[in-house]
């Protein structure tokens, strides 16, 4: 119903075709599946058109689409090795492609054997336990040491040491690498699938395209047995900085953090949580700890309203055996609300909390800071619990912060859908909060 959809779909995805006769349809189909398997992660569009559905004819059907991705170099794998083995001071960057890969139990034995400390993006989130002696954290969001003795990013620390840097799946965006302005060393190995990423932001010396994991494997593979001996104090430099961040965050305490804080402590390691957009968000996307892979699910770079309740849906269907809670906003909920009939159809036990201010709460407050006023984000607001109830589903309202961690433990040991309305009123972006 659109001028032009292929204009409008191309804008919106990584593949499209449409078929123009019946017999070209298999042969799309596999090559969607085809896309899918072996290029980096995004969506495919097919479009055929509707009286080709109906029509009858004979056609070709091809085998299965393949699964395998281009396998890297052995000449650049021997030198990339040869350059991580030459290196002072290595520092792996691990980003989405790590994860959509499944390469990072390969992060973690390249980590541990040569004691390389390691970098997250936002969708590398759980390439290593947040947790571990060598990991170094996530780079996005507020920056709390401006006009600190460390002179940015605690990591930032780290990256200008090192000498030689390993990308693996990050496209480095303006975001990532904070307006482009890393510090890259001259010694930089970049790995991606997509070649168009090799050296597209930073100059690289050897840049290998592949599949994450099987690079990663062939590293590890031609390394032998070369093992790096334990390095207490850079361990002890590590647990130093993150000790420093937890007193800076502490001293500029807010409530935003004291709650992911303690719905951390709620929710098991395993534990998916998925993030709608909204100001506690914002902060969950640097502050709240994530220990596994794909545990972390984050509108990064849309930064669309409304995803946080279907993506989770989506990882309960797909994780059943996990504790899965979704993070929302009274607004952004009110995007996809309705999906509370999929929860109760499908009787889904995950959790939403919905934290509600009865406003657009970031826009309120950029309004607020550029213009002096404010105008259209104040929201009338349904009764979040009634209206969870009316599906058939349990709605529980907390009247104080400090009872959602028990409200949050009782929804998920009852087995079944629950919605929260937890008050977000003080709420503050982190931009706003941390200078």
């Amino acid at each position: 119903e659109v001028k032009n959809h292929r204009q409008m779909m191309e804008s919106v995805s990584c593949w499209y075709r449409r078929v123009s006769a019946f017999e070209e349809i298999p042969g799309a189909i596999q090559s969607a599946f085809t896309y899918l398997y072996t290029s980096r992660p995004g969506p495919a569009v097919l479009e055929i058109p509707y009286d080709f559905l109906t029509a009858r004819g004979e056609c070709k059907i091809p085998a299965l689409p393949t699964r395998s991705r281009v396998a890297p170099d052995s000449k650049q794998l021997e030198r990339a090795v040869n350059l991580i083995k030459s290196a002072r001071f290595p520092l792996i960057f691990a980003g989405g492609g790590v994860v959509h890969s499944g390469a990072s139990s390969q992060v973690r034995e390249l980590s541990e054997r040569l004691r390389i400390p390691v970098v997250t993006s936002l969708q590398g989130r759980g390439a290593l336990p947040e947790d571990h002696p060598l990991s170094l954290g996530c780079t996005n969001g507020v920056n709390p040491f401006r006009g600190s003795p460390t002179k940015g990013p605690f990591y930032e620390r780290f990256l200008r040491k090192a000498d030689v840097l390993l990308s693996v799946g990050t496209q480095y965006d303006q975001t990532t690498s904070d307006g482009w302005s890393f510090p890259v060393p001259p010694g930089h190995i970049q790995i991606d699938l997509d070649p168009g990423q090799i050296g597209k932001n930073f100059p690289v010396s050897e840049g290998i395209v592949g599949d994450a994991a099987q690079v990663l494997q062939g590293i590890l593979g031609n390394l032998g047995d070369v093992r790096a001996s334990v390095r207490p104090e850079l361990e002890e430099e590590i647990a130093a900085v993150k000790r420093e961040v937890q007193v800076l965050l502490r001293r500029r305490s807010t409530a935003e953090l004291r709650v992911l804080s303690e719905i951390r402590q709620v929710l098991p390691r395993e534990a998916i949580l998925s993030n709608d957009m909204t100001q506690i968000t914002y902060w969950a996307g640097r502050y709240f700890p994530v220990y596994e892979p794909r545990t972390f699910f984050f509108p990064y770079g849309s930064t669309t309203l409304g995803g946080g309740m279907p993506a989770a849906i989506g990882a309960k269907v797909a994780c059943p055996d996990r504790p899965v809670v979704a993070l929302c906003g009274d607004g952004g909920f009110l995007f996809t609300c309705q999906e509370l009939a999929t929860l109760a159809q499908r009787k889904l036990p995950l959790v939403v909390v919905v934290f509600n201010d009865n406003c657009y709460g970031v826009l309120r407050e950029f309004q607020e800071e550029r213009y002096g006023r404010i105008t259209e984000v104040d929201l009338v607001n349904p009764d979040f619990v009634k209206l969870a109830e009316a599906f058939g589903i349990k709605g529980v309202r907390v009247e104080k912060l400090g009872d959602l961690s028990q409200a949050l433990a009782e929804a998920l040991d009852l087995g079944e859908p629950v919605l929260i309305e937890a008050p977000a009123a003080g709420f503050t972006a982190p931009w706003l909060s941390i200078q």
